[in-house]
């Protein structure tokens, strides 16, 4: 399971709650119970013209393929 290591900005963070949108909490005893893996990254970046989230493609795609050429 691929997990954001770090927590969006407060004001990020502010701005999708007054939409009503809410970061997932990670329950790590659920997924060992899954039996699946963790593997913590960072790939958001915050859109500056819309305060909005936003994976960073190119680090997603950097994490997934070393994720994979390991599995």
């Amino acid at each position: 399971m691929l997990v954001q290591g770090k927590v969006p900005l407060a004001q990020s963070l502010i701005k999708y709650a007054q939409e009503g949108s809410y970061p997932v909490v990670l329950d790590r005893d659920v997924v060992k119970q899954l039996g699946r893996r963790i593997v913590l990254t960072n790939v958001i970046e915050v859109d500056e013209k819309t305060g909005y989230v936003r994976h960073n493609s190119e680090r997603l795609a950097q994490v997934l393929l070393r994720w994979y050429s390991h599995a």
